[in-house]
């Protein structure tokens, strides 16, 4: 198997004889910027139709051509995060290392102490943390 193949659920949708994404069955919207030095994949999510109560949150994806260090990943990671805080939204902060154009390439950038570097903003506690440290408290 390739390393940029697909592996996502998919979906026949019969009415318009297509086979689809998962995330396009269920409408999740996603869009992209160059910033640079690195890409920004967002994606907005909810809950599965039929959960309740409906929750929605925001993903972004940090892709990178070549590997950061670790506290520039994480740095980077903290404004990107604290940017999208003012939507209003939990938000989930994934860093990855691949080509921005081919996201099957995206690779999830390890941290040496375990674990991804990965931050996330929760809108009840006004947080932004790795795991159970807290980052950065927002007013």
């Amino acid at each position: 198997m390739k390393q940029t193949q697909y592996s996502g659920s998919l979906v026949y949708k019969a009415a318009d004889k297509r086979i689809m994404t998962m995330d396009e069955f269920r409408g999740v919207k996603r869009s992209g910027q160059d910033t640079g030095a690195y890409y920004i994949e967002s994606k907005e999510d909810k809950t599965l139709q039929g959960i309740k109560p409906e929750r929605r949150w925001l993903s972004l994806t940090l892709v990178f051509p070549e590997a950061p260090s670790i506290q520039h990943a994480y740095d980077v990671a903290l404004v990107e995060a604290e940017k999208a805080a003012q939507r209003g939204l939990d938000v989930n902060v994934y860093v990855s290392v691949g080509d921005k154009t081919t996201r099957t390439s995206w690779r999830q950038l390890r941290d040496p102490s375990g674990g991804y570097v990965f931050v996330e903003y929760q809108v009840s506690t006004k947080t932004i943390k790795r795991q159970t440290k807290v980052l950065k408290k927002l007013q």
